[in-house]
């Protein structure tokens, strides 16, 4: 193997060559003694490419765990995208569409907010739902960026208003048992 005797290789091919030989060494890789009168620099490249030079066990086991490593930190990273809430934008926008429907549910049934058991059974639902987000200590539907229990601004929070509805539908049947009234295209 190259390293175990490097004179051999001083002997046949210089310092250069016997330079590269050893820096492959260094880099982990095992390479068995070549045959006689072969260009070495060839040799060592066939090695590699043909797998007979092995990494050494110690690096073989560093190259694994930098691949777990990447591999968990793209892991890390899609579920860091999964877990924000929608933009600040996005956020606005919705603001001002739920504002929209309560001003509009308000007008055509006289009612604007839920009662406290309502409000309660919605919040226990929406603490079961794999969208439901965290953040600063508030708790937010992922989809629309809503605080569920609190809001901003004016908006006290989606779930105190009748008017509001849950994007993903899990809300429907008890609003309905609740006798929310549907009031046209705004309020589903």
């Amino acid at each position: 193997m190259i390293g175990t005797s490097g004179d051999w290789c001083k002997d046949r091919c210089g310092p250069k060559v016997s330079d590269k030989l050893k820096m492959l060494k260094r880099l982990g890789y095992d390479l068995p003694t070549p045959p006689p009168d072969t260009d070495l620099l060839e040799w060592a490249e066939k090695c590699i490419a043909d797998s007979t030079a092995k990494l050494t066990p110690q690096i073989e086991k560093q190259q694994h765990r930098k691949a777990e490593l990447a591999k968990q930190r793209a892991e890390l990273i899609e579920l860091a995208k999964e877990m924000e809430l929608p933009g600040p934008v996005r956020q606005a926008k919705n603001l001002g569409k739920h504002i929209l429907e309560i001003w509009n549910y308000r007008k055509k049934t006289g009612r604007k907010y839920v009662s406290d058991e309502w409000r309660q059974q919605r919040i226990e639902i929406c603490r079961a739902c794999p969208k439901l987000r965290f953040k600063h200590d508030k708790i937010y539907c992922g989809l629309c960026g809503c605080g569920i229990e609190k809001g901003v601004f004016v908006f006290e929070g989606k779930t105190m208003y009748e008017a509001m509805r849950c994007e993903l539908g899990y809300w429907d049947e008890l609003d309905r048992e609740n006798g929310k009234i549907s009031v046209g295209r705004n309020v589903r």
